[in-house]
């Protein structure tokens, strides 16, 4: 049975002259649809199993197919779908102790005995087959609501030999699944996406993006014109003198404070206790002003 541990990194060929038909830095925007495929996957696997399962997704990889299937065993489980009218297969790969562990569990089992070393009979392909056709099912109401598609096709092989990829060279997106059915090991699983259905996602999520975008940017700015109308207290202070106690006691009407301050000297406007620039006293009419002053200009 496969498990999931802390065993050191796998090591694989990389070509540096591939160049990945999504960038990484747009696939963060598809984080909430490979979250919702996750709990979809998860749903169709915990009604199927009828226990509570958890799906997660791993550190996700772009490659050619032909790639992702000179890796996978000999003897193994695909289900793929066609995705209607655009085309596109998903496949989700099953590793055959996998498979086994969902039979077993399907049967009243606990899932934890050891997987024989053969392939799937065809009463356990069945088993099999049924439930990974739900969670294709299941995952597919999550493009539904980003792309207009529909599942069609559906089918299973026990070997990519007769699983029917148009173009093996054309890129295509994986992503690794952690299943943890119950209080059972955890198990490894695999799903993987076209690149074409792929970029579809990635426009559409990114159009909604750009006009959630818009109202976002026209409310901020809203908002900012309103901060810019709010009153704030402003004041022109002189600069601090010191005073001795006893002068300070002594102090009756009629007597002059030296301010230590030049005529004409700049004096500080303040907000709040913070300075914000400096001021000249002057009048206008009747009233006392003050005139701002240019900090190069100052002496």
């Amino acid at each position: 049975m496969t498990r999931v541990t802390n065993a050191a990194p796998v090591v694989r060929p990389y070509n540096f002259k591939r160049q990945e038909t999504v960038e990484r830095s747009r696939l963060r925007h598809l984080t909430p649809v490979f979250e919702a495929v996750s709990h979809q996957v998860a749903s169709a696997l915990t009604s199927a199993l009828h226990m509570a399962v958890r799906v997660e997704i791993g550190e996700i990889r772009q490659d050619s197919w032909e790639t992702f299937a000179s890796e996978l065993p000999e003897t193994t489980f695909l289900a793929s779908g066609v995705l209607s009218p655009m085309a596109h297969r998903v496949i989700l790969n099953l590793p055959l102790p996998v498979a086994m562990a969902f039979v077993e569990l399907r049967l009243g089992g606990d899932g934890r005995g050891a997987a024989p070393e053969r392939a799937l009979t065809d009463i356990e392909q069945g088993l099999v087959d049924e439930l990974a056709q739900a969670a294709l099912v299941n995952l597919t109401r999550v493009f539904e609501t980003t792309v207009p598609v529909q599942l069609s096709a559906l089918t299973s092989v026990g070997t990519t030999t007769f699983l029917q990829v148009p173009n093996p060279s054309d890129t295509w997106l994986l992503l690794p699944l952690t299943v943890a059915p119950g209080d059972v090991v955890v198990l490894e699983a695999a799903l993987w996406l076209p690149s074409s259905l792929v970029v579809a996602l990635l426009d559409a999520v990114q159009r909604d993006d750009g006009g959630q975008g818009d109202l976002e940017q026209d409310g901020n700015a809203g908002l900012h014109d309103r901060l810019l109308d709010v009153p704030v207290s402003v004041t022109v202070r002189f600069p601090d003198i010191s005073l001795s106690t006893d002068e300070l006691l002594s102090l009756a009407p009629g007597d002059v404070i030296p301010l230590h301050c030049g005529e004409g000297a700049p004096l500080r406007l303040t907000v709040d206790g913070a300075r914000h620039c400096d001021v000249i006293p002057t009048t206008r009419g009747r009233r006392l002003a003050c005139t701002v002053v240019d900090p190069s200009q100052e002496n």
